[in-house]
């Protein structure tokens, strides 16, 4: 049975035959849901091209949709032209559906970091002030092409789209997948400097791998040289406002660095800790790199050095420590960091052949003079007296009273249209104050006009932004770094007498004006050969300062209110053991070890404590103490030489070797540390010192110095040196061992009994230790490392006297233990 098809119209008449077939479709297809008549979904080229038109602009349209689930455009199903098949005609559309999802996509980007959210982040939202510019520059060309389409819908095809636009595809997929691999899908989870660490770095690394350009990846280099100026510009700032004026303006933590608000500029730890380094999240990983992107790592350091120094000479001015200042702080330059890096970025991309319309606008970018009005320029008086009778003059030859500035005869027109436009002007300037204003407080001018120009001009070359970082940015920075640093070092050798602090030192704890200490040990050594109490805090001040007034270097009795000496106080089981030599008859003899807790403490004067710190003057106390020890067993050793060459010289000869032995190596010790310590390093100091660019390094170099002459006073806290160090010190408490003999066998008026039993067990004592020390000190990788050994084992085994030139002991000890000396030496 069939259906009724009603065959006419509401106007009676038969439609055409099209119709007829689509209403006799419509009736017989009720049941069949799939069976829709393609006449529907027919449409022209023109639509298909307006639509593409419109998703490459981020909007659907009637043929093209956005798919909200999986984010992508497509194309509506069943959709056809007539000229083309439904395969051809989606071949041609896929590059444009993919196009167009990534422009959507990065449209999206923007939008979410323009969200409140974003605002913690400067960076992010500089690059997404980039690619939103970026995004449109790109999208004006298919603007451009849309108004053409409308205005000759036959001469735009799909055709003539695809051959047109490919630069256009190609644009907004590159963007997309930048921004996709530039920041994290979870930002806002990340730190700010974190963030602008992966920002930064993912822009400078893959510029470097386009900077070598293939047929069409011109404008991949584009878009990543104009993010990557752009997103550098809030970093720059910063670094900017940091180098010029000392002052860190950081409020979102984005520097690598941050100030720690417990140190003041004031207090001695305030350039180790007045500022902290961030370090980057690293789970897992034994280091830790700095929260700083890759190109600005090398000199991060010297970045953070050169801030504080600059604080330290603000301040130094500010508060007006020095009453005859004589170096000047820099001036800030007229044009800003940015600007700056900007000027030589694009000298350096048009190698200098840029047209005089270009040169004119670079002006207005270093100098950022555009539209502002000199306030100070004065005309020259006009002599209009001659003029303004020809014009005014009356009948009678008279001048009219005329008052431009009150309005007053003929000038009562200009003073109206005066005071117009000073209205008009007040309007105008206020106007042009808020658009400054809000200009300077969402995006940097300079950066808005270069990322203009970088999409507009064509490249002669396309250098790599390890390049164009070297040559625009680090070199700027390093030049402000180094006039920083060389301004604090005039500072440091100049009024703050720098290396005068450091000679009053090198005079007082490492004996550099020899008869400084000389009345003062004296009174202390025979105290402690008397064994009599000498620790009395008063009486060990009221000594050194009269050896201090004693002594002929007149530039220490500026240092005798800031001296004090003292015991350290330590706990019961930290404090050394006071070893007694005690003999019959005769009052005991303070060890070596006595000394070692006896401490010069001295006040070095603000700034010059950030270099002269607690714990280099700890370093400098151990080095005194440990000359301290060989001076005393130098003297202690004098005295038994002379009351041994009173006696019967030979009936002693076994007392003459030993005493030859220790005064030998004591006196060799005492020489080479005084060579060493006094000469060798305080003239590697000096060279040092005149050789340093920042504070960082001044204070590098005294650490070294600090370092050497513990190393070469067998005090630093290696075990190499504390193994050195404790047969030292045995040799020197032998010395003090026959000095007490001695004194003995001369006390008893004869050879005492015990005499000889003390003299033997103390030959066997040092043959142990010398042949100990030596095998350490000749062991060739020690001297490999530390060559200044090999001048101690060349006195101290004068004429291979213990050592032959192959190493062997010459001397044999019956006690000792090659095997296990060796054992002991190589372990670790």
């Amino acid at each position: 049975m069939g259906v009724p098809v009603p065959l006419a119209l509401e106007n009676g008449s038969i439609g055409c035959h099209g119709e007829l077939i689509d209403l006799l479709s419509s009736v017989r297809t009720v049941e069949l849901p799939f069976a829709v008549p393609k006449q529907l979904f027919r449409v022209t080229e023109a639509q298909i091209v307006k639509d593409v038109l419109h998703a490459l602009q981020g909007s659907p349209g009637e043929t093209i949709l956005w798919d909200k689930a999986k984010l992508q455009f497509y194309f509506k199903l069943g959709t056809h032209v007539s000229h083309l098949s439904p395969s051809s005609l989606l071949v041609m559309l896929r590059p444009f559906l993919s196009a167009a999802t990534s422009s959507r996509r990065v449209q999206k980007f923007v939008s979410k970091a323009s969200m409140s959210l974003s605002h913690k982040f400067p960076t992010l939202e500089a690059f997404a002030k980039a690619v939103s510019l970026r995004l449109e520059h790109i999208r004006r060309a298919v603007l451009e092409k849309e108004t053409e389409a409308v205005q000759e819908p036959s001469s735009v095809t799909l055709l003539n789209l695809s051959e047109s636009l490919s630069w256009v595809s190609s644009a907004f997929k590159f963007l997309d997948h930048v921004v996709n691999n530039a920041v994290p899908n979870n930002f806002f989870t990340y730190d700010a400097a974190n963030l602008s660490t992966h920002i930064l770095t993912f822009l400078f690394d893959a510029l470097n791998k386009f900077s070598l350009l293939k047929d069409g990846e011109e404008e991949a280099y584009r878009t990543l040289l104009l993010l990557f100026v752009v997103s550098l510009w809030p970093h720059v700032q910063l670094l900017d406002t940091w180098l010029q004026e000392g002052s860190l303006s950081d409020p979102f933590g984005e520097l690598f660095f941050y100030a720690n608000a417990s140190a003041s500029i004031q207090d001695t730890a305030f350039w180790q800790t007045g500022y902290l380094v961030r370090y980057t999240d690293q789970t897992g990983e034994e280091r830790q790199s700095l929260s700083c992107a890759s190109f600005l790592q090398p000199i991060a350091m010297p970045i953070l050095s050169a801030g504080k120094s600059l604080q330290l000479l603000r301040h130094f001015q500010k508060e007006g420590v020095a009453k005859a200042s004589t170096v000047q702080l820099i001036q800030a330059p007229e044009t800003s960091l940015f600007e700056n890096f900007c000027l030589s970025l694009k000298k350096l991309l048009v190698q200098d052949n840029l047209p005089p319309t270009e040169l004119s606008s670079l002006t207005k970018i270093a100098a950022g003079t555009e539209g502002h009005i000199s306030s100070t320029i004065i005309l020259p008086s006009l002599d209009d007296h001659g003029l303004r009778n020809a014009v005014f003059s009356n009948d009678k030859g008279h001048v009219d009273r005329t008052s431009y500035l009150h309005g007053s005869g003929c000038g009562s027109i200009l003073h109206r249209q005066m005071l117009v436009d000073e209205k008009e002007l007040k309007l105008v300037f206020a106007t042009l104050a808020e658009i400054s204003s809000e200009e300077e407080s969402t995006e940097c001018g300079a950066a808005i006009s270069m990322l203009e120009w970088l999409q507009r001009v064509d490249f002669p070359v396309t250098p790599s932004s390890t390049v164009i970082v070297q040559e625009c940015l680090i070199s700027l920075i390093t030049k402000q770094v180094n006039a920083i640093g060389a301004q604090l070092l005039e500072k440091l050798m100049g009024e703050w007498r720098l290396m005068e602090e450091l000679s009053l030192l090198r005079s007082l704890y490492l004996m550099g004006s020899g008869d400084l200490l000389q009345q003062f040990s004296f009174v202390l050594f025979n105290k402690l050969d008397r064994g009599e109490p000498w620790d009395d805090f008063y009486e060990l001040n009221t000594m050194l300062q009269e050896s201090v007034r004693s002594s002929a270097d007149a530039a220490m009795y500026s240092t005798l209110d800031s001296l004090v000496v003292k015991m350290e106080s330590r706990g019961t089981a930290e404090r050394s053991p006071v070893h007694r030599v005690q003999f019959t008859g005769r009052s005991p003899v303070f060890g070596i070890d006595t000394l070692q807790d006896l401490r010069f403490e001295y006040k070095v004067a603000w700034p010059l404590e950030l270099i002269i710190d607690s714990d280099a003057i700890k370093r400098y106390n151990q080095v005194m103490c440990f000359l301290l020890k060989v001076k005393r067993a130098k003297q202690a050793l004098d005295k038994a030489c002379r009351w041994t060459w009173k006696g019967d010289s030979d009936s002693h000869k076994p007392q003459l070797l030993l005493q030859m032995k220790l005064m030998h190596f004591v006196n060799t010790l005492h020489h080479y540390v005084m060579d060493q310590v006094l000469y060798s390093s305080w003239l590697e100091l000096c060279e040092g010192m005149s050789s340093a660019r920042s504070l960082d390094e001044v204070i590098s170099c005294h650490d070294m110095y600090l370092i050497s002459i513990q190393r070469q006073c067998f005090v630093a806290p290696d075990k190499l040196w504390t193994l050195i160090s404790s047969r030292v010190k045995s040799i020197l408490g032998l010395a003090l061992e026959f000095y007490a003999v001695q004194r003995g066998v001369v006390g008893s008026a004869g050879t005492a009994p015990r005499s000889q039993l003390e003299i033997d067990n103390v030959a066997k004592q040092f043959d142990e230790c010398i042949a100990f020390l030596l095998r350490v000190l000749s062991f060739k990788l020690n001297v490999g490392h530390f060559p200044h050994l090999t001048e101690l084992i060349t006195r101290i085994n004068y004429n291979n006297y213990y050592l032959s030139e192959s190493g062997q002991l010459l001397t044999p000890i019956p006690d000792l233990q090659p095997h296990r000396l060796k054992k002991n030496l190589f372990s670790k």
